[in-house]
């Protein structure tokens, strides 16, 4: 079976959003990865790729559990935290490269995905495998 390149998409939102949606929540997050100090915030994004998430502290993913919880009463959409590398995995011509937040639940506009519509941008870019 050979690799190739596979289009992928994202419903980005910018970290600003975030924080200020779930202001408390968001806080939360980043002071656990601060506090664990042997993870940066990217290595917390690409461990989230993967099921189970094995790498990051458990006080880490419980907080991120606690901000995409918050974010979803909020908003009604759902938060993700997510990591593509454009050089190893993907093509310089992606939209995103490093840690990205992306919301699900907007892809046939829901009310919720109708009402923020404004601060959310779909994203592309592809992957190798």
């Amino acid at each position: 079976m050979s690799s190739g390149y596979g289009a992928a998409y994202a419903d980005c939102v910018e970290q600003k959003f975030v924080k200020r949606t779930c202001a408390k929540e968001f806080k939360a997050f980043i002071k656990e990865i601060d506090d664990e100090g042997n993870v940066d915030f990217d290595f917390v994004a690409n461990q989230f790729n993967f099921e189970p998430v094995e790498e990051v502290p458990d006080p880490i993913v419980r907080a991120y559990r606690a901000l995409c919880e918050a974010f979803k009463n909020k908003t009604g959409l759902a938060l993700n935290l997510g990591f593509h590398d454009q050089h190893d995995d993907g093509d310089r011509y992606d939209d995103i490269n490093g840690a990205y937040w992306w919301v699900d639940g907007v892809y046939q506009r829901t009310p919720a995905g109708e009402k923020y519509k404004d601060d959310i941008q779909r994203c592309s870019f592809v992957q190798y495998g």
